[in-house]
């Protein structure tokens, strides 16, 4: 785990597992949680759920299809 103080950014990597009220996965790559606007950003995650949503967005970015941002603040995920 690192934090950075700076840009209030916390990142987890290897083997990262989550699971709240709304989101699970399991041995994800890379997480990035930043503290300031509340959302996780999630590398390369195995068995993603979203349990509970109020909204779910696409990019459409392949470049990004691996990448998940899911937001505790506003309770959505972006794919």
């Amino acid at each position: 785990m690192k934090k950075n103080s700076e840009d209030k950014t916390t990142t987890y990597e290897g083997n990262v597992t989550m699971k709240n009220d709304n989101i699970s996965f399991e041995n994800a790559e890379k997480v990035i949680y930043n503290g300031e606007d509340e959302t996780y950003t999630i590398y390369r995650p195995k068995n993603f759920k979203i349990l509970a949503a109020k909204s779910v967005h696409k990019t459409g970015k392949r470049e990004d299809s691996h990448v998940i941002i899911y937001s505790m603040k506003e309770e959505s995920v972006t794919f």
